[in-house]
């Protein structure tokens, strides 16, 4: 979101001339998205713990790793995902995307500038990395390849891989095997 309130979303490219009201009709590559208000739970998400992720089969020591907390309604079902996005240079959470688990909807809060990929400040193998376009997709792909290898996420998708990767480019270089596990999708095929 802008300092005007215009907006824009990164998942459908799309330009959001008033972001606080903005409805986008659903495309071939996204479901169930809608724009909607910074719940009160996004910057102070004290209500937030970690918790397993069953509905994607994500352990707790998993999100644990990550950082990633959630949310749960009065019936105990996780209604929001909470991803911390660090500051390179001193380690501390600057920003946080929000996931509304009902409508896939994204909304996010703090400050992403000088901050990486998503899942960076954990990574220590050196050898093999796997860069995604989601932060579930990260979570996935760590327990499907048992723990062993590092995953991260790029912050905005698809149509900012590019971008993203170049200002990660010497970091990248660290590693002997990059693989990018992008979606099926146009706008993963074109990245």
């Amino acid at each position: 979101v802008n300092d005007n309130g215009s907006g824009w979303c990164f998942s459908c490219a799309t330009h959001l001339p008033n972001y606080s009201t903005a409805e986008v009709q659903q495309t071939d590559t996204i479901t169930d998205f809608e724009v909607y208000q910074r719940n009160s739970r996004m910057d102070n998400n004290s209500t937030a713990t970690f918790n397993e992720l069953t509905d994607r089969k994500i352990s707790i020591d998993t999100a644990k790793k990550y950082g990633v907390k959630s949310t749960k309604t009065a019936d105990g079902k996780i209604d929001q995902h909470y991803y911390p996005y660090y500051k390179l240079d001193t380690g501390e959470v600057s920003a946080a995307k929000v996931r509304d688990v009902k409508t896939k909807g994204f909304s996010s809060s703090g400050d992403v500038s000088g901050v990486g990929f998503f899942g960076q400040q954990q990574c220590t193998n050196n050898k093999y990395l796997t860069i995604t376009e989601g932060e579930l997709d990260v979570l996935a792909e760590y327990e499907m390849f048992y723990k062993q290898y590092d995953v991260v996420s790029l912050r905005s998708g698809a149509n900012n891989a590019s971008k993203e990767i170049k200002e990660q480019l010497e970091w990248l270089e660290g590693y002997e095997n990059v693989v990018l596990c992008f979606d099926n999708d146009k706008a993963g095929d074109v990245a």
